[in-house]
């Protein structure tokens, strides 16, 4: 399923907002049914074929590289640490 930025960024945030709410991990998110297979769990990475063209990687690079704060919160083990991470990934993306 193939979205615009706007649409990209709109449901990233509400799935990470919700991940920076509950500290929950992103797969459990309740509007996954809405979409059905999405890839890599992300909106971003289901709009396009190659990194290189995403908005994200754009404006701030590769999402996963060393420190960035999807790296850290994939590597975050406590709840509130995964909640800091996700808010800083919602303050990323509300720069989009």
């Amino acid at each position: 399923m193939k979205f615009t930025d706007k649409q990209t960024i709109e449901n990233s945030l509400r799935q990470w907002r919700w991940c920076a709410e509950t500290g929950e991990e992103k797969w459990e998110w309740p509007e996954w049914e809405k979409y059905g297979e999405i890839e890599s769990g992300c909106f971003f990475c289901e709009q396009v074929d190659e990194c290189e063209d995403c908005i994200y990687y754009k404006e701030f690079g590769f999402c996963l590289k060393d420190d960035s704060p999807l790296d850290k919160w994939f590597r975050a083990r406590k709840e509130n640490t995964k909640k800091k991470y996700a808010a800083l990934i919602v303050e990323q993306i509300k720069e989009l």
